[in-house]
Formats: structure tokens, sequence, C-alpha cells
């Protein structure tokens, strides 16, 4: 196709567009390779009518009928950007499938093709161990930002089909992406995808936040500091990505694990060369402080799961344990401490619960830490906990407590 005569072709098939309404859909798709190539067009004239014709092409629970506004939400030219964000909004209940957006956009952006999608994300595993964190290159014209926006456009499609994570009640769920919520009939719980679905949508979904996780893992200031979309950043929306991924994963054992690995990453840092810390460890302000919480999720969701699925094997305890005693005033003890409380949320740590709780208690003993931000993060930590057992006063009554607090003295530290 001649790029310059992109718009004079699409405005002369405008009344075809709209002859093929109802079409089926193998048809409608015959025009996606067309649109593919004209939406990275540098005329805005081409993309805007790109975005006209998916508008009238594309039923509104189609992929592509979503994608395309997607791409071009973040235009150079302010009124495509702004078309493309009330496509995005519009549909009401007419949405497309979690799952099936999963696919879509990963065999766009990745070049995943059907039963490809497994081997890739074992590539990608590879790549993310290495020094530099390396990935492949991404297909189709997609940056980085574009994988950021596809992501926080997941969760909220997750969201509406009341697929729920852990981090849903953290700091609130997105705003909505249509005026009402769907529950999608296919859908039988809140925490699992549909049967029909099995693991293929949530491996698209993790190989495309690899994107994200690649950008922290090799330590990018960027990634931790600077809000990358709907007010989040990378490691953020990461973070989030990996717990919805723990939810949707919890009957595939062998998914499950690829995620262990992941998160391990991100958060408790690179077994290899990189001597950047993780990020439940790594200083920071406001933002850091924040994802830390997240993190601190995370890491007790999956080693919830781990141990249920292995006989109540413990996952990372230990070196979450020995960081309690890094000095004074670091990140590297207010994320322990929260991931800890976070592990003791559930009983998978049995008889190591009580030694636990009283060593994170231990941090509130007046002289033992005087850093607020550490302080702040143990105190999230033990009211996180106390919401769901009664461990810690269980801990300060009993003289095996050795905390040399009451529970007055513990209230008003």
């Amino acid at each position: 196709t001649n790029d310059s005569a992109a718009q004079d072709i699409l405005e002369a098939l405008s009344g075809l567009v709209s002859c093929m309404r109802g079409t089926t859909e193998n048809e409608y798709k015959e025009f996606v390779p067309l649109l593919d190539r004209l939406v990275i067009a540098p005329k805005p004239v081409v993309r805007r009518e790109v975005l006209r014709w998916a508008t009238t092409l594309f039923p509104t629970t189609a992929p592509e009928g979503r994608y395309y506004a997607l791409r071009l939400f973040g235009d150079a030219d302010p009124d495509i950007a702004r078309a493309a964000e009330t496509l995005l909004s519009s549909g009401g209940r007419e949405v497309p499938r979690f799952a099936d957006m999963c696919s879509f956009l990963a065999a766009r952006a990745l070049d995943i093709q059907g039963g490809s999608v497994s081997e890739r994300l074992q590539a990608q595993a590879k790549g993310l161990k290495g020094s530099d964190a390396a990935l492949p290159g991404l297909s189709s014209g997609f940056s980085s930002h574009d994988i950021a926006r596809a992501l926080s456009f997941l969760l909220k499609l997750a969201s509406k089909e009341g697929l729920k994570s852990a981090a849903d009640d953290l700091f609130g769920t997105t705003p909505p992406l249509a005026k009402k919520p769907r529950l999608a009939p296919e859908v039988s719980s809140g925490t699992d995808v549909a049967p029909a679905t099995g693991a293929e949508p949530i491996m698209a979904f993790l190989a495309l936040s690899d994107y994200l996780g690649a950008e922290v893992i090799r330590g990018s200031a960027v990634a931790t500091t600077e809000a990358v979309v709907d007010g989040m950043t990378s490691l953020e929306l990461e973070l989030r990505c990996l717990l919805l991924a723990t939810s949707l994963a919890s009957g595939h054992g062998s998914l499950l694990m690829d995620i262990m690995g992941r998160a391990e990453l991100v958060l408790l840092g690179s077994p290899t060369g990189n001597q950047v810390p993780g990020s439940l460890f790594r200083e920071g302000g406001v933002a850091a402080n924040r994802a830390r919480r997240l993190g601190a999720r995370v890491v007790g969701t999956l080693c919830q799961q781990h141990a249920e699925r292995h006989g109540g094997s413990l996952l990372w305890v230990d070196a979450l344990e020995a960081e309690l005693g890094a000095p004074q005033g670091t990140a590297r003890r207010a994320g322990s401490a929260l991931a800890i409380c976070e592990l003791l949320r559930s009983d998978v740590c049995g008889t190591r619960s009580q030694n636990l709780c009283q060593k994170v208690l231990g941090l509130m003993v007046p002289g033992a830490e005087e850093d607020a931000a550490v302080l702040a993060a143990t105190c999230d930590g033990l009211r996180r906990l106390s919401e769901q057992r009664a461990l810690v006063w269980e801990v300060l009554d009993t003289s095996a407590g050795g905390t040399t607090m009451t529970r007055q003295a513990f209230l008003d530290r």
C-alpha cells in the first residue's frame, strides 16, 4: 500500500466498511494486516483513518476493536489520542474477554503464534536471569510504553470480569474501563480463568509483563520512580501483574513456578553478577515504599500457594528472616518486616510463626529502630497480620515473646 495515498484509499472504501457490519469474524479479520501496517504510519491523517475503521468495522467485543485505540492512546496528535481514549472507554458492557485480549496482544507485540507461547516464556525466563536481563525485541512497532499501556488495559479487563487479585484492596481498584461492570458468563469464580481458556492466555499475560520486569531487574531508576501509566510506576504495574497472574494460575503448578522465578528476581534480586538489590529492599522515597508494600503481598501470596502445593515447604522465609538483622534505618529491614507479616497472615509458617512475629515486634522496642519509614512499614505489616490472626497479641501476652513490651506499650509506640 502507498502510504501517501492511504487516506484516499481508506475514505474511498468507507462505504464498503459500512456494508461489512455484521460480517463473520474471518471476513473482517482480512483487514487486520492492512491496519497493522497503517497504525504506525508517520502521517496523522492515516492513523486517524485507522481508528475510524476500527470503530466501524470490528465488534466491540473483538480484541481488534480495542487494539488500534490502545496503540493510538498515546499518539503525538492530541486529537487522535482523545479519540482513542473515547473508543477505549466506550461500549458499556461489551468489551473483549481478558483471555482473548491477552492472546491477541501477545501475538502482535511478541510475534507469538499458537503453541509457541510456552517456548517464548521459557526463553524469556533465561534472559531475565542473565546479567543484563536481556529479552527479545518487540514486534509490530511496540515500545515498552506501549506494553505498559496494554498491561494496564488488561488489568482493567480482568477487574471487569471479576478476576481479582490481592492488589485490589491495597490502593483500590483502577478506574472503570466502561460505564457498567461486566462479569463474563464464562468465569465461574473471582479467582480463576474459565476452564476453556487454559494456561496459554495467562502465559501470554506473563510474557508481556516480563518487559516491565526486565527494566526493574536491570535497576532502571525510571522504572521505580516515574509514573508510566495510570499513576503507576513500571515496578508497581509489574507487581500488580504478578499478583493477578498468581491468582489466575492457582490451578497450574508449572506456571506458578514460572511466576515464582520472576517474582524472586524482581523482589529479592538477581543471583548473577547484577548487584542491583531486589525492589523489596531498594532504598527510595514514597514510590519505593508504596511498591514495597505491594511487593510484600506478592511474596505472601506466592509463599502461601507454594506451601499448600508442597506439603508446607517454606519459600524465601530464611532469607527474609536474616534481613530483619540488617542495619537500622535500611530498606532491607522495612521490606523483610512487611513480607514476613504477609507470610504470617496465613498459617504456612507453622511452629515458626511465633518466633518470626517476635522478631518483627522486636523492631518496635524503643531503641531497636528509630527510622520513621521502617517503623511505619513494621506497623503496617503488623496491622495487616492482625486483620487475619491474633498472633501479635498472643506473642505479647506470653513470656516467650521476649519483647519486654506490654500491649499498651506496643500501642503507644
